[in-house]
């Protein structure tokens, strides 16, 4: 519990208290004032976190583009803040004269940082960006932080809506006396507060002053956590840079949201729903970017980094296509099928949403029942026993020539343009794919812990968002804590190559482990126990991401986790771009790849029944009957 100390008390001072900042530039008033229950160090770090992240601060935000940063620049002169026939620096001087740093002069305050920024708005439909110089100064006398805002606008009427029409705001923390403890902290009696410099003859209004409550609390409460120790637990934008993927979702959102929300027939938010599904869409084409060759699409733009995976810059396969398996309403396929991505989707159960497409989208979703086909093992009578079978696959008849995936070569992009006949019956589908084949699991439910093994025996990379829980049967439960994948099945190497034996063609892929495995752990999959002393179990949802992230450690990904910025609580990221650690010879060698397909079968299916405890039949039978029940549900619009 925090110390009543540390409660946020402000003190409104109805404009009637004098604003200690002497400026020969601008005329500050105070706004609002508190006593500061932290540091002034702590102060520093928060307000030099809020210049960089403005999201902090403002939900219509995006991001801040930074333009120019003293830190970087060993010719800043700070000194020259107060004479303005000096530059700032040797760079400043050939900046456009619209983003050059803008001068403040404080008596009594020393320079310490300029940072020249760009506010990019969430919605650029109703707001444009704005420049804005960040001054940091101190006191010689470590008393007074000052931090000010000066926005590159000349009148009131050209300020956009989500910042305070005023010419300067300042952030101000200071203290009685110097006087700091052994850690630095200061003891002395504190304040902080916000002042503004008004625009000429610009009365103070309540929208005003609740904007500076609002900022005030803000920095109260990160300084406080700052002063706690308190440690950012979710890092965003590991896998795609944040501009880059806030850029496109803006073109997206603009581009689609109106008339996605506008025609919703489900009974579910539209807002959630197509909001979040835009915002996987602007990462999948990010990441795409990164991944594959769009050269020959001229209004694909070149990826602005090199790509993260085993894949050399410049030697990127084209676009293999893309599957969205449990694709639910459809909105993400739509989305991608307009951005001129091929591929399609399919779920258990039709949506209401699907007629509202036109037919050439609508060709692209399909009602197929996955039936992984590792779980086929050859039984031609699966249907005279089982009820569940029936119901599902609607007296389709089963093909059992080929009971491991079949192989093929990875496709062309016009390809994947049309749904591929890879399922064994009228509405039953194997889950094997054309290989490299971009496998999407977005809220899949059951489907989720099979993502990764899919895409193992379809050589494919993949994208899993997690959601429920679900273990290979379907079945709901809680998936075990796992930090590392658990160890794979015997297995014995194809063909190792040489040690300094260069790959016969740039098409060499990696599909064996390069080293022995350890031998299959004897553990169950149960929760592991734990010491009540050391850290608190994992949530449902992490120990769930774990898993898949060791089943597709175990199948050969090096994943990657990603916390998408995405209006539901349920948005980690698991892509795995490529069996990492496994190798073969060319793809001309139809021996070596048939080896390659018959091992990623048993290493399948070895996983699925030491996770499971039983038989394949007995885990098909399960999955089958719940796949009955599920398809003769109602849809809940996703």
């Amino acid at each position: 519990m925090a110390d009543t100390d540390s409660r946020f008390t402000p003190n409104d001072t109805s404009h009637t208290y004098p604003s200690p900042i002497e400026c020969q530039d601008f005329d500050f008033q105070c706004l609002v004032f508190t006593p500061a229950t932290f540091s002034s160090a702590d102060f520093d770090q928060v307000m030099a976190n809020f210049i960089l992240h403005p999201n902090l601060t403002s939900t219509h935000l995006f991001r801040a583009d930074v333009f120019y940063d003293s830190l970087n620049d060993t010719s800043f002169d700070p000194a020259a803040m107060t004479d303005p026939t000096k530059d700032l620096s040797a760079f400043v001087k050939h900046m456009k004269d619209e983003l050059r740093p803008l001068r403040a002069r404080l008596p009594g305050l020393a320079l310490v940082r300029t940072i020249v920024r760009q506010l990019i708005p969430r919605n650029p439909q109703l707001d444009r960006p704005l420049v804005q110089t960040c001054h940091s100064f101190k006191s010689s006398d470590r008393r007074q932080n000052l931090v000010l805002y000066l926005p590159h606008i000349a009148s009131a009427d050209d300020m956009p809506w989500y910042h305070p029409a005023v010419k300067a705001l300042a952030f101000l923390y200071s203290c009685a006396a110097d006087h700091q403890d052994a850690s630095g902290r200061s003891v002395s009696p504190a304040t902080m507060s916000v002042h503004c410099s008004p625009f000429k003859g610009m009365a103070f209004t309540t929208r005003l002053e609740r904007t500076a409550l609002n900022l005030l609390r803000v920095v109260h409460k990160h300084g406080n956590g700052r002063r706690d120790g308190y440690v950012k637990r979710v890092h965003h934008d590991r896998i795609i840079p944040q501009a880059r993927f806030q850029d496109t979702y803006a073109r997206l959102k603009t581009k689609y949201a109106k008339e996605f929300i506008k025609d919703w027939v489900e009974q579910t938010d539209p807002t959630k729903h197509v909001f979040e599904d835009l915002g996987i869409a602007a990462f999948l084409i990010e990441l795409w970017r990164d991944m594959y060759d769009f050269s020959d699409r001229a209004d694909m733009a070149t990826p602005s980094q090199a790509a993260q995976s085993d894949v050399k810059v410049g030697t990127t396969p084209p676009f293999p296509g893309f599957v969205d398996i449990g694709c639910g309403n459809g909105v993400l396929v739509h989305i991608l099928l307009r951005e001129g991505y091929s591929g399609w989707g399919f779920d258990l159960r039709r949506r209401k949403t699907w007629a509202t497409f036109s037919d050439d989208i609508a060709a692209h979703l399909k009602e197929h029942t996955l039936v992984p086909e590792v779980l086929l093992s050859g039984d031609s009578s699966l249907h005279d026993r089982n009820p569940a079978a029936r119901r599902v696959a609607k007296g389709a008849s089963w093909s059992r020539s080929s009971p491991s995936p079949e192989v093929t070569a990875a496709p062309s992009a016009a390809a994947s343009t049309a749904p591929p006949n890879k399922h064994s019956g009228d509405n039953i589908h194997t889950g094997a794919f054309p290989t490299g084949t971009f496998i999407i699991s977005n809220h899949a439910d059951e489907l989720t812990p099979w993502t990764p093994l899919l895409a193992s025996l379809s050589r494919s990379p993949f994208i899993a968002i997690p959601c429920c829980s679900h273990d290979l049967a379907g079945a709901r439960f809680r998936a075990p804590s796992r930090t590392k994948a658990a160890p794979p099945p015997p297995q014995q190497p194809l063909r190792e190559r040489p040690a300094g034996v260069e790959p016969e063609s740039s098409r060499e892929v990696l599909l064996l482990p390069a080293h022995p495995p350890s031998p299959p752990s004897t553990t169950t999959t149960t929760s592991r126990v734990r010491n009540p002393t050391t850290a608190p179990m994992p949530s449902a949802y992490a120990s769930l991401c774990a898993y898949v992230c060791s089943l597709a450690e175990e199948a050969g990904y090096a994943t990657e986790r990603e916390m998408l910025r995405i209006p539901s609580t349920r948005n980690a990221a698991i892509v795995g771009r490529a069996p990492a650690a496994l190798r073969i010879a060319t793809d001309a060698d139809s021996e070596a790849e048939g080896a390659r397909a018959r091992h990623a079968v048993e290493v399948v299916q070895s996983i699925v029944q030491r996770e499971l405890g039983k038989p394949l039949a007995m885990v098909r039978d399960e999955w089958l009957e719940r796949a009955g029940r599920i398809a003769g549900k109602k849809g809940d619009g996703h």
